[in-house]
């Protein structure tokens, strides 16, 4: 079992989920695992794709709902430039419900911005990536 599989069963099978970068295959498809494990997944994407409910940008859409789970699944250079800093975390944290759990992916071999994380967020699970040794999945839950 791959790491991101192994991070979605620790959580309640209720929880609604946001899966922002849905059904992109830049790699092993999260949204299937994600369709196959929860009942109530908005699949979010910048493209109109197969599979997709939402086609917005993540970063300009406003929205009017929390999730339980927010899943970032995109281009590794998306996700540091605006998600891996202080006001990405900090918009990530106001969509989630308390406890809400945040999972995206780190390249060990990248350099993250210097962020003081764990203001915002405690370690929930971190798994390897089972078929690239260059990926781990990491899961936050909100403080």
């Amino acid at each position: 079992m791959n790491g991101f599989k192994r991070i979605i069963q620790k959580i309640n099978r209720k929880a609604k989920v946001l899966d922002v970068g849905a059904w992109g295959l830049e790699g092993e498809n999260t949204s299937q695992y994600l369709k196959e494990r929860f009942s109530n997944v908005v699949f979010m994407n910048i493209k109109p794709l197969e599979g997709v409910d939402l086609v917005a940008d993540f970063y300009k859409y406003r929205f009017s709902e929390k999730f339980d789970v927010i899943v970032l699944d995109m281009p590794q250079k998306k996700n540091r430039e605006k998600d891996w800093t202080n006001k990405g975390f900090k918009r990530i944290v106001r969509l989630l419900n308390r406890d809400g759990i945040f999972i995206t992916f780190l390249q060990v071999e990248q350099d993250y911005q210097d962020v003081n994380i764990s203001e915002l967020f405690d370690l929930f699970a971190v798994y390897p990536e089972g078929r690239r040794k260059d990926i781990i999945w990491v899961a936050f839950k909100k403080k």
